[in-house]
């Protein structure tokens, strides 16, 4: 069901028009994007906040962006944060090592066969292609996990 514009009182949705959220009392309520400018007239005449509000609150946000360094440095020591790395990481890598050394011993077995030496070398490059797909996943989640350490810490950080 399509909710209506309190603006031009027509019809929101997706064949309707875009939505376009604006601040009313104490949540917010859709609009059309083409009504905004409408509304930012008089948000007062349609239950937004008044002028004084909106500069109040834009000082709040500069004050707030205005008390940190830009290029503050936050040093996290990762295991008081959240307490050890997932096992994920040490996972992959010893699943890696393990089928590289697998495929690389088949190989070197077909190697000193008779005639296996073509199929036993591809082998051994495809435990390298493994083995370097698990060491890059490893690698990725590891980035990944120690961004997630630092930014729940500097929201940490903040809250306080």
């Amino acid at each position: 069901m399509a909710e209506t514009c309190f603006v031009c009182n027509k019809k929101i949705g997706h064949f309707f028009g875009h939505p376009y959220a604006v601040e009313i009392g104490s949540g917010t309520k859709d609009i059309h994007y083409e009504c905004r400018h409408k509304y930012s007239l008089t948000p007062e005449k349609y239950g937004g906040p008044s002028d004084k509000k909106l500069e109040r609150r834009t000082t709040e946000r500069e004050h707030k962006v205005a008390s940190h360094a830009p290029n503050e440095a936050i040093e996290v020591n990762h295991d008081a944060v959240c307490g050890t790395e997932p096992s994920t990481i040490e996972l992959l890598s010893v699943l890696g090592w393990l089928l590289f050394a697998m495929m690389g011993l088949s190989g070197l077995f077909l190697i000193f066969q008779d005639g296996g030496g073509i199929f036993g070398v591809s082998l051994i490059i495809a435990g390298v292609f493994q083995l370097s797909i698990f060491l890059g996943f490893s690698a990725i989640i590891d980035q990944l996990y120690k961004i997630n350490v630092n930014t729940s810490s500097s929201d940490k950080h903040k809250d306080n």
